[in-house]
């Protein structure tokens, strides 16, 4: 019965379900073995090039704290005991923290990686603009606004899709929107790992702090979304809470694409 293995989408880790209460160990383990890449890429660290291997995790300690909902001492703690149990190598300098997953491949089998492929490309045909590759799954993407396409369920993407939903954001063309992308990345990926429905709850939190401004940021978001719990939202609000999230999960496939909806060139 402790042989083989089953198959868990990397999407669950979006979902309310899996990122409501803080992790227990246990969980916290599958989500290491989630976040890791399963092909070589690299991620930009304060403007630095990170190469991230296979079976590795290119997430700060902060963030992982962040997402598990554990103290950051916690969550150090914890990396430490997998470290010490040989589950995990971790390597640390100025700039980034990388952790190797000891006998990947015992969890993620080339095999069953191709069968992840074959099954993710049924529903998501367009390559990520993030370089790492961790999610790619179709090298023949689209061709988004004249660059390789960022694919949404790319963590640091969801946050920047729900603010320009929320805050009714548009373009004139797609120069624009890459100018929003660029703009934005590195706030929106302070939020990876959040909720939707938190990110977006935090939004009209601060829209309230504001005494009902719109002029909301990225970063004012990921500044106070652990500073709240149950903010209770006004009857229209609860409406546009709504609305917006379900314009999310009908427009998340071509949002920051070629043929985004957000583009409305001028008459």
């Amino acid at each position: 019965m402790n042989q083989g293995w089953i198959k868990i989408h990397r999407q669950v880790q979006h979902t309310s379900l899996w990122l409501r209460e803080p992790f227990t160990r246990g969980q916290a383990w599958i989500d290491l073995l989630m976040l890791a890449n399963h092909e070589d890429g690299w991620i930009l660290v304060r403007g630095i090039r990170v190469v991230v291997k296979r079976g590795q995790v290119g997430w700060a300690e902060v963030s992982l704290a962040k997402r598990w909902q554990w103290s950051r001492s916690k969550a150090k703690a914890y990396l430490s005991l997998l470290e010490t149990e040989q589950q995990i190598v971790q390597h640390r300098n100025n700039t980034s923290l990388l952790i190797t997953i000891r006998n990947y491949d015992l969890y993620q089998t080339r095999e069953q990686q191709n069968e992840q492929q074959k099954s993710s490309r049924k529903t998501a045909k367009e390559q990520q603009k993030d370089t790492n590759k961790n999610d790619k799954n179709d090298k023949k993407g689209k061709k988004d606004c004249g660059e390789t396409p960022p694919r949404l369920l790319q963590h640091n993407l969801i946050p920047l899709a729900l603010f320009a939903l929320a805050k009714g954001i548009t373009f004139d063309n797609s120069d624009q929107l890459r100018a929003f992308l660029r703009r934005f990345l590195t706030a929106s990926s302070n939020l990876q790992g959040y909720a939707p429905e938190k990110i977006l709850r935090t939004f009209f939190f601060c829209v309230d702090d504001a005494k009902g401004k719109y002029d909301v940021t990225l970063e004012t978001i990921g500044k106070k979304i652990d500073m709240h719990h149950d903010h209770k939202l006004t009857s229209p609000q609860q409406r546009e809470f709504g609305d917006i999230l379900a314009e999310y999960e009908k427009l998340k496939d071509v949002l920051f694409t070629k043929t985004s909806p957000l583009i409305h060139p001028p008459k």
